[in-house]
């Protein structure tokens, strides 16, 4: 008997073989649009974060930021990971709709990491249901914050 998962878009993080594609198709998108950035630190927030994030870290060597979900916390920490001398990060996130991870995880190292800059977002879904949610227009991020976002889509190849 396999893992249930009951939300779409994690079947891009929990079923192995749409978790390698998906790590792939994300790490070429990285490659192809933000490599010229040099490294950065790797944000992520929720388990389809870090389900894609650890990966990347390790392929990367690059360090990984976890923010948590607002009102959750362990042992009162909102964010967690290796803070090092760079100066830049990447966001990591599946599919979304109204784009509160992304403001979340922006506000939350703001608060913390005043000094970080984000130079690029990457965005992935697995699911053909997910597509409907990609227009990054819809989210109010701060001029000052305005940054490139990337979306890989993997749905024909699961």
């Amino acid at each position: 008997m396999g893992i249930v998962t009951h939300s779409c878009y994690l079947r891009a993080v929990f079923d192995i073989h749409s978790a390698r594609i998906t790590v792939d198709e994300v790490h070429r998108t990285i490659i192809k649009n933000l490599a010229k950035e040099g490294e950065a630190i790797i944000a992520v927030c929720g388990n389809s974060g870090v389900g894609i994030g650890y990966p990347l870290m390790h392929k990367y060597g690059w360090p990984i930021l976890v923010v948590r979900k607002p009102k959750e916390s362990s042992h009162g920490y909102i964010m967690e990971g290796t803070r090092t001398e760079m100066k830049k990060y990447i966001i990591l996130d599946d599919f979304f709709s109204t784009g509160s991870t992304v403001l979340h995880i922006i506000s939350t190292l703001k608060d913390g990491c005043s000094d970080l800059k984000c130079i690029g977002a990457v965005f992935y879904w697995g699911t053909p249901e997910a597509k409907s949610f990609r227009d990054i227009s819809r989210i109010p991020i701060p001029d000052e914050d305005n940054f490139p976002c990337y979306y890989t889509i993997s749905e024909n190849k699961l």
